[in-house]
């Protein structure tokens, strides 16, 4: 209880500490103030070895048409649109990429540090998924590794 409580209190000074600079396409209030600094281990979806910037684009990013039809439809924000998908669980991850392929064939683990950026916890269909807005001028790429092709 009083790590739990610890914890956070050190993620909001560490919040507070930090000044990210976001890309000039988020809508205000993007990432959402329930956003904390990334951290932790995820998996994602790539298709190059090693991983490459164009194996972090957002939905909005590869297509804007289809981030809009995702709002429209309720399946997402605007904001959750141009962050990228992340998977705390690996069984969780497997299911994901067994309906999607398209998203790539290879595992990647991506470990992010609270200066890239904010991660919310936004599982829906699929509970350990995350989204991670990057902050600007930061490199996703650099902090992933493919772990299976």
């Amino acid at each position: 209880m009083i790590y739990s409580r610890l914890l956070r209190i050190l993620r909001g000074v560490a919040a507070l500490m930090t000044q990210w600079q976001w890309p000039i396409h988020f809508p205000s209030e993007c990432p959402p103030s329930a956003a904390m600094p990334a951290s932790g281990v995820f998996y994602r979806a790539v298709k190059n070895t090693p991983p490459r910037a164009e194996d972090f684009c957002s939905v909005w990013q590869q297509s804007p048409q289809r981030a809009q039809r995702m709002v429209t439809n309720g399946e997402r924000t605007l904001c959750e649109t141009m962050g990228l998908s992340l998977y705390a669980d690996l069984p969780d991850f497997q299911r994901c990429v067994e309906l999607f392929p398209k998203i790539g064939d290879r595992i990647a683990i991506v470990k992010p540090t609270g200066g890239s950026g904010k991660i919310l916890a936004t599982g829906v269909r699929f509970n350990s998924h995350h989204t991670w807005w990057v902050a600007q001028n930061c490199n996703p790429a650099a902090m992933a590794s493919v772990i299976s092709n």
